[in-house]
């Protein structure tokens, strides 16, 4: 009886993840959520990631961040009600995407949620195309966009604070406003 090239690439796979620290790859999506009711109202994007951190550490233990936004009702703080952040799992054949919200966007300070989305996918990259984790968070990011024009009362009101690589491989946080976009470096510079 001989491996179909299924069978053989399921055994391949495992092989591999063996050597990567033992984490299963991924054959299928799955999903879910958690309540936070300890945590409520509009976060900063660090405090967001330190509530979903947890889950993120039970599906792998090496994510490489990909991708933060942030929902369209950022305000001036620098804080919102919701939060998305993308994760690869290279040691999984996997990517992620985690959804910080609230468990009731018509009240302000309601309880927040933590909804994730795990998906095999074959071609995820490793750390070299990773966000620090060391990042300038929301507030301070909000804060210089001001400055730099990004009026966020009377704005567009559309408008997320979200990451974005340039071509020089330099990572900003960037918010488009009414077709313009601004930009503002997501790792504070060494003085």
């Amino acid at each position: 009886m001989g491996l179909s090239k299924r069978n053989f690439g399921s055994i391949v796979l495992l092989t591999v993840a063996l050597f990567q620290g033992g984490e299963t790859p991924v054959s299928e999506v799955s999903q879910g959520s958690r309540e936070l009711p300890q945590a409520r109202g509009r976060v900063s994007a660090r405090e967001a990631l330190a509530l979903v951190s947890p889950t993120i550490k039970e599906a792998s233990k090496k994510p490489v961040l990909i991708l933060i936004t942030s929902g369209s009702d950022i305000d001036a703080e620098g804080r919102s009600g919701r939060w998305e952040f993308v994760f690869h799992f290279p040691s999984r054949f996997a990517q992620a995407v985690y959804s910080l919200e609230s468990s009731n966007p018509e009240l302000g300070d309601a309880g927040l949620r933590v909804r994730w989305r795990l998906s095999p996918r074959r071609d995820v990259t490793g750390e070299d195309a990773g966000l620090p984790f060391d990042f300038t968070d929301s507030p301070e990011a909000a804060h210089q966009l001001s400055h730099m024009g990004v009026d966020w009362i009377a704005g567009d009101p559309d408008m997320t604070l979200a990451t974005k690589r340039l071509s020089s491989g330099e990572v900003v946080w960037v918010v488009e406003s009414y077709g313009k976009e601004f930009a503002t470096p997501f790792v504070t510079p060494v003085r």
